[in-house]
C-alpha cells in the first residue's frame, strides 16, 4: 500500500511541476489564454496531504499499540 500511496503522490508531484513549467511558458510566451488554461491544476497540496495523513496514521497506529502493551503490562 506504501507503493500505491507514494505512485499517487509522486504522480500529483510530477504533474503539478510539468504544469508550473508549462504555464510559464506560456506566460514567457504572451498566451495569457493559454496560461489561464493551466491555471488551477496544480496538485502538490494533495501530494502532501497524502504523505502526511498516511504518516500521522502510522504513528497513530504505534501509539495504540504501544498503549495496549502498555495496559497488559507486556514489553514492546
Amino acid at each position: 500500500m506504501d507503493s500505491l500511496v507514494a505512485l499517487g503522490a509522486g504522480a500529483a508531484y510530477a504533474w503539478s511541476t510539468a504544469v508550473l513549467f508549462l504555464m510559464t511558458r506560456a506566460q514567457v510566451l504572451g498566451g495569457t489564454a493559454a496560461a489561464e488554461a493551466w491555471m488551477g491544476q496544480y496538485y502538490f497540496e494533495s501530494a502532501v496531504l497524502l504523505v502526511a495523513l498516511l504518516a500521522l496514521g502510522a504513528r497513530r497506529g504505534i501509539l495504540f499499540k504501544t498503549a495496549a502493551a502498555t495496559e497488559r503490562g507486556q514489553a514492546w
